[in-house]
């Protein structure tokens, strides 16, 4: 039997979308319009649904380990043949980093463990004393402090920022447009964005930092709706029968 798909425009998307798809593009929405709504109706609740442990970083967890999951079994399906070869490893490295990105999440499961921060970790209370350090006092990477450069503003607010930017919106653009491009991305089993699916990620971001001004943290809701909508992409890419993924 095959699964449920539902039809939508060719201009919005290459093949009718996978029941599961819809499921998690309507999760995705009402998780993020409810977050944004808590701004200004609840802050007392937002803080509990953002706050550490809480509802959102498990999400933001969950979902990096479903796309970690989901992106072994594209590999697993990619028959092991010369021409494949390169499409295999870059699902393997994409499921690495979708595992790699759930674990920063929860700090490796430091506070699930009880595993105390290393002291060499934990900052001076004396200004200027430290040259590395976790502004969190948390056993992650994204949050380290060095030589007084904050990683998560330099690389996870302004470099991931740029590369996702180029991969949801100029490489669809460019794999559209150039047959070389498209070739290579195909020969890697790069999956490219759907336009719903860049159309969805540009609305709510716009919205996150439209509603930003009035509470900082918000933006973490913006973080597991991109989880969820990479999640998305590795199932219902534009090139899905170049990347493994089912296109019928």
């Amino acid at each position: 039997m095959k699964p449920a798909r539902i039809a939508i425009s060719p201009w919005l998307a290459s093949s009718s979308i996978p029941l599961v798809v819809c499921v998690l593009l309507i999760v995705t929405i009402v998780l993020h319009v409810f977050g944004l709504v808590l701004v200004f109706a609840d802050e007392a609740l937002l803080k509990r649904w953002i706050v550490d442990d809480g509802p959102v970083e498990w999400l933001s967890f969950t979902v990096p380990v479903a796309a970690f999951v989901y992106a072994l079994v594209v590999r697993a399906r990619l028959r092991p043949k010369r021409e494949r070869r390169a499409a295999r490893r870059f699902w393997l490295a994409l499921a690495v980093l979708s595992l790699w990105g759930g674990l920063e999440e929860i700090s490796y499961g430091q506070r699930v463990f009880g595993i105390e921060t290393p002291a060499w970790l934990i900052a001076n209370p004396s200004p200027g004393e430290d040259n590395f350090y976790n502004n969190e006092r948390e056993t992650n990477l994204h949050n380290l402090v060095i030589y007084g450069h904050d990683v998560n503003k330099l690389i996870y607010g302004k470099v991931i920022t740029l590369v996702l930017f180029l991969y949801w919106v100029v490489v669809p653009i460019v794999y559209r447009r150039s047959a070389r491009f498209r070739r290579g991305c195909d020969r890697w089993g790069v999956p490219i964005m759907q336009n719903y699916q860049i159309a969805l990620a540009l609305v709510l971001a716009v919205l996150t930092y439209a509603v930003r001004p009035l509470h900082h943290r918000v933006t973490e809701v913006l973080e597991l709706s991109g989880g969820f909508i990479f999640l998305v992409l590795l199932i219902h890419p534009y090139n899905a029968s170049a990347t493994g993924a089912r296109a019928k």
